[in-house]
């Protein structure tokens, strides 16, 4: 299980930015692990490791190569197949 919270937890500011994509399923979430500072749902942290998360370098460049190709990697969701992948 990976430990994650909710961005308003950390600083109430945060409520105003957008929602990040999941670093392991690509929906939008809140909620991050702030070891790793990625974002991740809480779907994927019941199903996923800490060692499963991309490092936050692996994690831009995946935005940042789907946001230019619209075809972006992402791990399929760990049981849940209903998820909507990016």
């Amino acid at each position: 299980m990976i430990p994650i919270r909710h961005e308003k937890e950390v600083d109430p500011d945060f409520a105003f930015m957008p929602a990040e994509n999941c670093a392991m399923c690509g929906m939008a979430t809140r909620y991050w692990n702030f070891l790793r500072d990625v974002a991740c749902c809480p779907d994927c942290a019941k199903a996923y490791k800490v060692a499963d998360l991309p490092t936050k370098r692996a994690w831009c460049d995946a935005v940042s190569h789907a946001s230019k190709t619209r075809t972006p990697y992402v791990r399929p969701p760990a049981g849940n197949t209903n998820r909507r992948v990016l």
